[in-house]
């Protein structure tokens, strides 16, 4: 019970307090392992074998999905990776799910029987120990963000939006995009249940465009029965950094807001809202699933970038250590 509490008191306090951060992770699966620790001490398998028998199963499915998970994902990968590709064409951004699939099948399946062949340890295989550890590191990095970005697009409880920035994403000559009008739809719902609130729509003019962002998705808001008054036009930005800035130079002080945006780009957003200590919650829109996932391998590139210092101490240190301990193999050997 006293784990359970401790906690359940971690994981509200970090979601209260701030929870644009990858420790939000951290907490909510501390918190699940203080619930199974609840449920082993409190109830007794005589007195609730069915509830034994849940978590039993439970076990079970995490145990085989550890078993074949990468397998899955490396399908997955490759699967959707290559419907991107045809129906958004051969860009190198398009790319990355395909590619991390593939990185994947090579580094499981492929290397390891290469290794293999050799008669005695190599540099080759050395290496190939090496970046297990660096690839460990980053798959509990991933599992973090995406946990983290899950746990930022559920918004609990009644909140007082003063503002609704929806962020731009290109055009199709004057018109929003699909992407953008899902985007603009999310926010105009958000409106409708907030009706003292205003919406902003964010985005500049690119060299390529007919007009501004923001013009063509207030022209949008506005087909879909948005009074002209409830909308304000920032047209100056020209990524998320100025989209979220610029926004919020135009709204009262001490305003509250939700950024809306797809479901993949919303934690790297509040992220970018954080670094200005910017105060905000973020609402997701939907997005066709074979583009979501290149789409969020995309953003977790971009939050790699963003805390890059971090990642570079920490792989430092880590191959500082391998370093160390491969030479004092040698020397022990000798």
């Amino acid at each position: 019970m006293i784990i359970f509490a401790i906690t359940l008191l971690i994981f509200l306090i970090s979601y209260r307090i701030e929870r644009r951060n990858l420790w939000i992770g951290v907490a909510f699966i501390g918190l699940l392992f203080g619930l199974l620790a609840l449920v082993w001490s409190s109830f007794s398998f005589q007195d609730y074998p069915i509830l034994y028998m849940i978590i039993g199963f439970l076990f079970l499915v995490a145990f085989i999905l550890l078993s074949v998970g990468p397998l899955i994902f490396i399908v997955v990968c490759l699967y959707n990776g290559s419907r991107l590709l045809q129906r958004e064409g051969t860009k190198l951004t398009n790319f990355l799910s395909f590619g991390l699939g593939l990185g994947i099948l090579t580094y499981l399946f492929i290397l390891p029987v290469v290794i293999a062949s050799f008669r005695t340890p190599t540099l080759f295989y050395i290496l190939y120990v090496y970046m297990g550890g660096i690839l460990t590191y980053l798959f509990l990095i991933i599992a973090l963000y995406t946990l983290a970005s899950f746990l930022n697009v559920i918004n609990l409880g009644k909140r007082k939006l003063d503002y609704i920035v929806v962020l731009g994403a290109g055009l199709m000559g004057e018109e929003v995009t699909p992407l953008l009008a899902s985007r603009l739809n999310k926010g105009i719902a958000l409106l409708k249940k907030h009706p003292n609130s205003q919406l902003i729509v964010s985005g500049g003019q690119g060299a390529d465009e007919v007009v501004s962002e923001a013009q063509a998705m207030a022209n949008y808001a506005i087909r879909q029965g948005v009074p002209q008054e409830s909308i304000i036009l920032e047209n100056r930005s020209r990524n998320t950094y100025e989209n979220i800035a610029f926004s919020h130079e135009l709204m009262r002080e001490n305003s509250s807001f939700a950024l809306v945006t797809n479901y993949y780009h919303v934690f790297r957003a509040l992220l970018l809202a954080k670094g200005q200590s910017i105060k905000c919650i973020g609402y997701g829109a939907k997005t066709k699933f074979y583009f979501s996932l290149n789409a969020f391998i995309r953003e977790f590139i971009g939050y790699m970038v963003m805390t890059k210092k971090r990642h570079i101490i920490l792989i430092s240190l880590y191959t500082i250590l391998y370093i160390s301990l491969f030479i004092l193999d040698i020397l022990i050997r000798r």
